[in-house]
């Protein structure tokens, strides 16, 4: 088969500048392929183009696209042009930038409506860490006069408009490149999280800067809810979070940018207590003794993730951060 060929049997969906399509494995469409590895494939044809399974818990399979084209189409594939991902032109751009600022450094996330915990969260860590409710919702920007603008109806579903939960991901200068989006009323919405990207290849990683920060310990996580968690029960340690575990290379990607400042620290893996998550912790942990970083392992217990753990046993948390600490 070729390319076209392959796309349509696997029901693929061409969205931004990557697809979502039918994992060969599992059969179900929860899987991805990156745009931009079809045109390295296109240049060598030894490049795999992954098709990632999102699965984790029940499939998480990696299969290659190169497996099922032709050889002879290999060289004649017709890629679509990627297309952006942000619907939003310059001035929304702007608008949300202005929007987030004002929110966090402006007024410390203290809307009069946001006084409320999170998932066993404080509120007082919630707003020391950029999170911040909104009672007017996102649609309330994206259907304002200006908005109405500068966003397209793509921002206009339900699925973005009901949000008022907002969790900004900044860059080193503490620039917003992507916020995620989700709500305080449960089951509104068919995802719980929803990304709104302010440019392309923004950064994925929430919290990066405790990679430069001052804090010793810094904990990585696969969710902003598990970092904050570990942060609500020791304010003296960082704490990152990863957009699943998968992407453990970007992390690391990021500290060989920062690899003298790394040096000083003690990363403490805190990945999701599932079979990807123990397969991709021991990976990442590699990855950092390979690089001589210092590094150990949360023990998770029988819960889930940190955040569950929180809410179910929070002294035992502490207890279980104090021994990965070494302490």
């Amino acid at each position: 088969m070729n390319l076209e060929e392959v796309l349509k049997k696997l029901s693929a969906t061409l969205l931004g500048d990557y697809y979502t399509l039918i994992c060969p494995k599992c059969g179900k469409k929860e899987a991805f392929l990156y745009l931009d590895d079809l045109y390295k494939y296109k240049q060598d044809s030894t490049h795999k183009v992954a098709i990632r399974c999102n699965r984790l818990n029940k499939c998480g399979e990696i299969t290659y696209l190169n497996d099922l084209l032709d050889f002879t189409e290999k060289k004649e594939l017709n890629l679509p042009t990627p297309k952006s991902s942000i619907q939003i032109n310059n001035r929304g751009i702007e608008l949300i930038e202005r929007f987030i600022n004002y929110s966090l450094f402006s007024i410390n996330c203290n809307y009069k409506d946001f006084d409320f915990d999170i998932r066993g969260i404080s509120n007082e860590t919630l707003k020391n860490n950029g999170i911040f409710y909104y009672s007017k919702k996102f649609e309330s920007i994206v259907d304002s006069n200006l908005g109405k603008k500068c966003f397209s109806d793509k921002y206009r579903i339900k699925e973005y408009k009901n949000r008022n939960i907002f969790i900004p991901i900044l860059n080193y200068e503490n620039k917003v490149e992507r916020i995620l989006l989700r709500s305080k009323e449960q089951g509104e919405q068919k995802k719980k999280e929803i990304q709104l990207k302010l440019k392309d290849r923004s950064i994925e990683i929430w919290n990066i800067k405790a990679l430069i920060n001052k804090e010793k310990y810094v904990f990585i996580t696969e969710g902003v809810y598990d970092a904050l968690s570990i942060k609500d029960v020791d304010p003296n340690v960082d704490a990152l979070s990863l957009p699943g575990v998968r992407k453990y290379k970007k992390l690391v990607k990021e500290i060989d940018k920062n690899i003298e400042k790394c040096k000083n620290k003690i990363f403490i893996i805190a990945t999701d207590n599932y079979k990807a998550g123990h397969e991709y912790a021991k990976k990442l942990e590699m990855e950092l003794k390979n690089r001589n970083l210092r590094v150990s392992i949360l023990d998770l217990r029988q819960y889930k993730d940190v955040n569950d753990f929180l809410q179910k046993n929070r002294l035992s948390l502490i207890l279980s951060i104090k021994k990965a600490k070494g302490k």
